[in-house]
């Protein structure tokens, strides 16, 4: 097999972007949603499951139906209720979908392990007769052997991934959790992000409120937020004291721009620290060609000394430190590295 293609064969090849679910997922692509505990992240993946199976609209944007197969890290028990509320809901069934949930997770790090899945998957889809379109990983942490923040064990990962997709020309999309401290990026190794074709947030307000929001698109322009909520739906089916059952499935709704953090109510030493805060990073900021805001980040120890400077006593940082988190008006990684949110005026 060669090597390079001449430019003339490149400009032959299709512009056209193949869409899994039309503006989100491509066919093919690696994408990936990633959120904190509880945020409805599996709801938004268990929603596009069923759309692709069914070949329902996944909320106006078209899909391609066929084959999805769902890596449940914890087993296929609770997804029983989420299905059936989903079908309840969209007034679709999925008795006849070529929807699959595994029976527990898969080691996707493992050769031998994917090799079996492979061979599962292409004895599934001679079956059906269909083509697979979807797989979904339930979380990468529960599919992953071996350091999420090591880039050695990531790229091994990220390698089996792009094996599995080739293999049967479907897109994979991975449930990923957020950073420790940084709550704007996925957890683990950037070798992760930097391999994605898409990759979205999900974040979960206290009014129940469920935002998906693109961070990343590589041959498109990124889709607009949405925004969801979970609704509880009544299932045909009753306990075991012949009491109705209820259970939720996500629903979309209009979408509004969060509130942003605001400064507000802050005492004396978190304005103090802020304050300093924000004059080590407009200092870089002098300093720096990236025009990128994000880019710039502080360590945690420079902003303690650089605090104390301006009078914040050295025994009241760490709590400090701990309000301005809480309030989600600094951001603050992996690394020990610090930045302020954007923030309303107070």
């Amino acid at each position: 097999m060669a090597i390079f293609m001449p430019v003339s064969e490149i400009l032959q090849l299709s512009y056209s972007i193949d869409w899994l679910i039309r503006g989100i997922i491509e066919v093919k692509g690696l994408f990936l949603i990633f959120g904190d505990p509880a945020s409805g992240k599996s709801f938004l993946a268990v929603d596009m499951a069923c759309c692709v199976a069914t070949g329902l609209d996944w909320h106006s944007n078209k899909v391609q139906a066929g084959c999805v197969f769902y890596i449940a890290g914890e087993g296929n028990r609770g997804y029983s209720a989420r299905s059936a509320a989903w079908s309840v809901l969209n007034d679709t069934s999925l008795d006849d979908a070529p929807l699959f949930f595994s029976n527990n997770t898969i080691n996707i790090s493992d050769p031998q392990s994917v090799i079996m899945l492979n061979d599962e998957i292409t004895a599934m889809t001679n079956q059906t007769g269909l083509l697979p379109r979807l797989i979904i990983i339930d979380t990468l942490a529960r599919a992953m052997d071996g350091d999420e923040n090591s880039s050695r064990d990531m790229t091994s990962f990220v390698q089996q991934l792009d094996q599995l997709k080739d293999l049967h020309k479907c897109a994979i999309l991975l449930v990923h959790h957020t950073g420790h401290s940084d709550k704007s990026r996925a957890r683990g190794s950037t070798v992760l992000k930097g391999a994605l074709d898409g990759e979205y947030r999900v974040t979960k307000t206290n009014d129940g409120t469920v935002r998906l929001e693109c961070t990343k698109m590589k041959e498109s322009e990124a889709p607009a937020s949405m925004a969801f909520k979970l609704t509880d739906v009544q299932l045909p089916a009753l306990d075991d004291e012949g009491n109705p059952v209820y259970k939720a499935a996500i629903e979309c709704i209009d979408y509004s721009e969060p509130a942003r953090p605001s400064s507000a109510g802050m005492g004396k030493n978190q304005k103090l620290g802020l304050s300093a805060l924000n004059e080590l990073i407009a200092e870089q900021q002098e300093s720096q060609t990236n025009d990128d805001p994000d880019a710039v980040w502080v360590t945690v120890d420079d902003w303690r000394k650089h605090s104390e400077t301006k009078g914040l006593i050295r025994q009241r940082f760490n709590e400090v430190k701990k309000s301005l988190l809480d309030a989600e008006l600094i951001i603050v990684d992996d690394q020990g590295n610090v930045r302020a949110n954007e923030i309303e005026p107070s």
